[in-house]
């Protein structure tokens, strides 16, 4: 309840010293309105606390009812003995030369309608909105300079819902649904513009309408220690080690790298290094055979280098919040041996297409075009060797025929991405998807 939080946010300020109080909700259930609060130690004037405020995808607290004003009040704490009040900035400022119960107004644009002055407040000409809990006379409203030296801290409100799911953005960084990799208090997949309705660190595709290859790819653990481990793990969900063939490619996948705890991650891909080479540059090769003609080695430490006195044969590659770029790491228990030496963080790669409709299998599978009963990441059908596609658009009812439902259901599915509806897999769900209905239509053959 309420009071709980209070006791819990003055406990977090009188045992730690911190500048913040832990964050709280104002849960739907309770009545509230499902915003998540904080109380932080002011770092200046009113501008800018706000500033800091919406460094972190939340803004000072507009807290435009009296419910919301009852629910804050156990946010900010009394002080020690010998202090009377305790201010706390709020989201709400007065237009210059207005009269003193005028002119003001929320930032986030809530309508002026309920107030909770203290007695005699506002006095005029201060233009700036705070809270205090004063002892003996309760909660309730000041207005206050730009800068004031009698105010504390201030209050963040977090409200914002980037992806429209209902719930609150800050909450679902909080509980892991979403990452936010540069702490901006936004969903990485908001910031993006892509959908956020995934897993973190599901598999992606690089789409052909975006200049990608139709592959996909995913940032996972792995097995290790030894280099079969991994691949025969990777092999079971039918990918491979990834290999990175172009710029373009190497950009796609470094973001896929989450960051931890404030630093930062890496992830091994699929180019290894014959242990006889001798030179640190020399022997490189793609575990799938292509031809190794492009290289992104980082420029930290002047990579690769076999800087620890043995071959670094390993290729992992680097976020860009790190060094960026590709490193050798110092691993030379070589392709084949026997120990097991716990996970390790990968980039794999989904590029197969066993019926050689020119879509990749993965994204044929988790659309649902074809049924993948083992989990190998193997349609079926290509496991049977029996044909995957008899029948081209015919995606409605299996029914023998290219026809009016077909066109229908290509139609309602135009624009969405990785859907049975793209017929010619380049990800996107468009107008050479209805031409190729129309240039199936009648009886399958």
């Amino acid at each position: 309840n309420t009071m709980n939080r209070y006791v819990m946010s003055v406990a977090v300020l009188a045992v730690t010293g911190s500048v913040c109080a832990q964050a709280v909700q104002w849960a739907e259930a309770e009545g509230g309105n499902g915003h998540w609060y904080q109380l932080v130690e002011k770092v200046g004037g009113w501008n800018a606390c706000r500033d800091a405020a919406i460094a972190v995808g939340g803004d000072l607290c507009s807290h435009d009812s009296l419910m919301e004003d009852e629910f804050i009040s156990y946010l900010v704490p009394l002080e020690e003995p010998g202090i009377a009040w305790n201010r706390v900035y709020t989201g709400a400022t007065q237009a210059e030369g207005s009269n003193p119960t005028e002119g003001w107004s929320w930032v986030d644009g809530s309508p002026w309608t309920d107030t909770n002055w203290h007695t005699g407040q506002p006095n005029g000409g201060e233009g700036h909105l705070s809270v205090s809990n004063w002892i003996g006379e309760g909660f309730g409203w000041d207005d206050h300079v730009e800068d004031s030296s009698d105010i504390n801290f201030y209050l963040i409100e977090w409200s914002a819902d980037c992806n429209d799911d209902g719930i609150v953005d800050y909450g679902q960084i909080l509980d892991g649904t979403f990452e936010d990799a540069d702490g901006n208090g936004v969903p990485d997949c908001c910031d993006a513009g892509t959908p956020c309705d995934t897993p973190a660190n599901a598999p992606v595709q690089w789409i052909e309408a975006e200049g990608g290859n139709g592959h996909w790819y995913q940032f996972t653990w792995l097995q290790t220690g030894c280099i079969d481990f991994s691949v025969d793990q990777a092999a079971q969900l039918g990918a491979h080690l990834v290999t990175v063939t172009s710029n373009e490619e190497n950009m796609f996948i470094e973001p896929l790298i989450p960051n931890y705890n404030g630093g930062y991650s890496v992830a091994r891909l699929g180019g290894f290094r014959t242990p006889e080479s001798g030179n640190p540059e020399e022997g490189w090769y793609w575990i799938t055979g292509e031809t190794w003609d492009f290289t992104a080695w980082s420029p930290h430490n002047d990579q690769p280098n076999d800087d620890v006195g043995i071959d670094e044969d390993w290729l992992t590659l680097y976020p860009s919040q790190h060094s960026g770029g590709w490193a050798g790491w110092h691993d030379s228990s070589g392709i084949e041996c026997d120990n097991n030496e716990g996970e390790q963080a990968w980039i794999i790669e989904w590029s197969a297409d066993c019926n050689g409709d020119g879509i990749v299998d993965y994204g044929q599978i988790i659309d649902g075009t074809f049924e993948d009963a083992d989990g190998n990441g193997v349609p079926d059908c290509c496991d049977d060797d029996v044909p995957c596609f008899p029948c081209p658009g015919d995606i409605v009812g299996n029914d023998g025929v290219v026809g009016v439902d077909d066109l229908l259901f290509v139609i309602a599915a135009y624009g969405q991405t990785n859907v049975p509806a793209d017929l010619d897999g380049d990800g996107v769900v468009d107008v050479h998807d209805i031409l190729l209905i129309l240039e199936y239509w009648g009886d399958c053959p």
